[in-house]
């Protein structure tokens, strides 16, 4: 095995999220389950999991991405077909 000059311990491999990070974040409103109101959220998304924290009362919450990114979608074409209210 090639050694490239990192110095993980036995069994990690680099693509840990302590190690890797989130591949991509944002902000988004969104209706927080636990203020039942409108409020700003800061959101990432690691391994097809979109996670999303309330900025007011820091509540939690895991989505799979593929839900996620399908509601936005549909929420999209929507509107695009001026079906929104």
């Amino acid at each position: 095995m090639t050694d490239f000059g990192w110095n993980y311990p036995p069994g990690v491999t680099g693509n840990e999220y302590a190690i890797s990070g989130d591949e991509g974040s944002w902000e988004e409103d969104l209706e927080c389950k636990l203020c039942e109101k409108n409020t700003l959220h800061s959101c990432e998304v690691y391994r097809s999991i979109v996670s999303t924290m309330c900025m007011e009362c820091h509540d939690a919450n895991d989505y799979d991405s593929d839900w996620w990114f399908g509601v936005g979608d549909m929420a999209y074409d929507v509107v695009k077909d001026g079906d929104g209210v």
